[in-house]
């Protein structure tokens, strides 16, 4: 989930950014690719990145919801996967669905 206090605007689109910026903080050159890129080892959060482009994840699909208060705005986006869900939490399942960029 992510949820932003910006005057909301009805897209995903900055939620699925935000999840994909999370590819910094992934190491491809791990050796254990699970091990090496979560906590503790790796104190960044990459899960979002990792299950949003997760290879044998069949579908995806995000909605978005929008609120105010006298306070602020809401915004929040969730996503459900379909098929195989990512981060199942191997190195051998992270190293075969985590792909470099290309």
């Amino acid at each position: 989930m992510w949820v932003s206090s910006a005057p909301p605007a009805a897209t995903c689109t900055p939620g699925a950014v935000a999840w994909y910026n999370e590819v910094q903080y992934y190491n491809f050159a791990a050796a254990k690719a699970f091990t090496q890129n979560w906590p503790p080892y790796n104190n960044r959060t990459v899960g979002h990145f990792t299950a949003l482009v997760w290879k044998a994840s069949g579908q995806l699909g995000c909605g978005v919801a929008t609120g105010t208060t006298s306070a602020y705005y809401c915004k929040a986006v969730v996503c459900r996967y379909r098929a195989q869900s990512g981060n199942i939490a191997t190195d051998s399942f992270f190293a075969a669905n985590v792909l470099p960029p290309i």
